[in-house]
């Protein structure tokens, strides 16, 4: 059944070109506005190695930091769209993973900041693509590999997504079955980074260091000294109930590899959530690094909606965000 068009800002994103996505750029643009007008903190992160030296390539200019944060949230809506358009996880192409990926990660105020997981998130997208495929080959390897390895150079920026290895053992349990040479290939992937950064380290005098961001200072149980209810997620936190009711939904009519990848999307993030308990100094922030199956899900869950409902909730949202983005701002007019 097809959905009735409406006119509106939602209906630019429902078709299947993927070059409507470019646009998200000027979407992102919007959204971070504020990121300009009234600054946030810094990440307050457990941040990885490699984390530091990439921000040390940045100017401190405020300008150049939003527009590094710009870009990289840009490229990983790009690249969900892109998983939509190869993979067509909905029986109506449309872009929408994209929109609601760049609206969850601008809805706290948290989220306005340079942060590890913004760089971590592109790497562990790309692990996620490289086991979208395994089931077709005799031989993955390969993609194996690249999956653990692209796990190891996440973890570089946000130890925490070291984690998401659960993932690739996962995948390899759903889409090829009980072969233990394979799970010794995407360790090695994983090893293979920690022994290049642990060696490059220890060239550079800074084994220390390494052990420090990447271990003792990395994993904490259940720190939650600094965590505070986000109420500004509330939206979103009846959004993931709603994906989690209508996972039967998703699962209908569907070939059965297309719902093995949807699951393993919400593993995705079910993993993500669940590294909160052995996060250090756990923040809002921390939430980013379930951003993108909760982006995606979210686009899916959105595309099974009339197109008159769709565009309405996301006015609703992007209306919310909007105000809860300038509220100093209109506090400070009104008094």
């Amino acid at each position: 059944m097809r959905h009735k068009k409406h006119n509106g800002l939602l209906s630019i994103f429902r078709n299947n070109q993927l070059l409507v996505s470019f646009l998200l750029l000027f979407y992102v643009l919007a959204l971070h506005v504020f990121m300009v007008i009234m600054p946030g903190q810094t990440s307050q992160l457990a941040y990885g190695i490699l984390f530091p030296v990439v921000k040390g390539w940045i100017p401190e200019s405020l300008y150049w930091q939003a527009g590094v944060v710009v870009l990289l949230l840009f490229i990983q809506a790009f690249m969900l769209n892109i998983l939509e358009y190869n993979y067509r996880f909905n029986r109506d192409v449309n872009m929408y993973a994209g929109v609601f990926f760049l609206l969850f990660t601008s809805f706290s105020s948290s989220f306005q900041t340079l942060s590890p997981i913004h760089f971590s998130n592109i790497f562990l997208f790309i692990a996620l693509y490289e086991l979208m495929d395994i089931s077709k080959k005799h031989r993955p390897e390969g993609n194996i590999f690249n999956a653990g390895f692209c796990i190891g150079i996440a973890a570089l920026f946000y130890p925490v997504s070291a984690l998401y290895l659960i993932l690739v053992l996962i995948s390899l349990n759903v889409l090829r079955g009980i072969i233990f040479r394979e799970r010794l290939v995407a360790l090695s992937g994983f090893l293979v980074v920690y022994f290049l950064a642990a060696s490059i380290s220890y060239q550079l005098d800074a084994l220390p260091d390494f052990m420090g961001h990447q271990f003792s200072k990395a994993y904490k149980l259940f720190d939650l000294g600094k965590m505070r209810m986000p109420w500004e997620l509330i939206p979103w936190i009846i959004i993931l109930l709603g994906i989690v009711f209508n996972q039967g939904d998703f699962f209908q009519k569907q070939n059965m590899l297309t719902q093995k990848r949807i699951g393993l999307l919400y593993w995705m993030v079910f993993i993500g959530l669940a590294t909160i308990v052995v996060t250090p100094g756990m923040t809002t922030e921390h939430l980013l690094l379930a951003a993108l199956p909760i982006g995606f899900l979210t686009g899916m869950f959105f595309g099974r909606l009339r197109s008159k409902w769709a565009e309405l909730w996301h006015f609703m949202l992007l209306l919310g965000l909007l105000l809860i983005q300038y509220q100093p701002l209109i506090i400070k007019y009104l008094s």
